[in-house]
């Protein structure tokens, strides 16, 4: 029984949901402290880990807009392309939920024009802009699902 693992810890590369919820509080730390949660969730296929999809969102009614969070949100967003592999839906791999005047609306967008802050046009993501959630997923290296043609 001691061989066993729980099977939400075999994967291929050995990273864990600790492993991934540590990588963000820390990298995250300043934002964390003033009341960012970090909310960890593994994908499975056919009994296996194979992307964990993070959600770093802020508590009702103390959202942050986008100008005062952004230099800590680019600089953990470049560790975390350094660190990991993101999963991309055409192109598009961080999802950034803003809140409007009457909902809440996403839009995606490159981690690269994030890091280098070329989002086009610019008005999609203004410093004013209030976030109540960062979504993405990062992929399990060494699994792929196969997506029969």
């Amino acid at each position: 029984m001691k061989y066993i693992k729980k099977y939400n810890e075999s994967n291929s590369e050995g990273l864990t949901e600790e492993q991934v919820q540590d990588f963000c509080e820390i990298n995250l730390a300043y934002l964390v402290d003033d009341g960012l949660k970090v909310l960890v969730s593994p994908d499975y296929f056919d009994l296996k880990v194979i992307d964990y999809k993070v959600t770093l969102s802020f508590r009702l009614y103390a959202n942050k807009r986008w100008g005062q969070i952004k230099d800590h949100v680019i600089q953990f967003l470049t560790h975390l392309r350094n660190e990991y592999e993101l999963l991309a839906e055409f192109g598009e791999n961080i999802r950034i939920d803003m809140i409007g005047s009457a909902t809440t609306y996403p839009d995606w967008f490159n981690i690269d024009d994030i890091i280098s802050e070329k989002i086009v046009p610019a008005s999609r993501l203004a410093d004013n802009y209030k976030i109540s959630k960062i979504q993405f997923k990062i992929k399990v290296r060494g699994y792929e699902v196969f997506k029969g043609e």
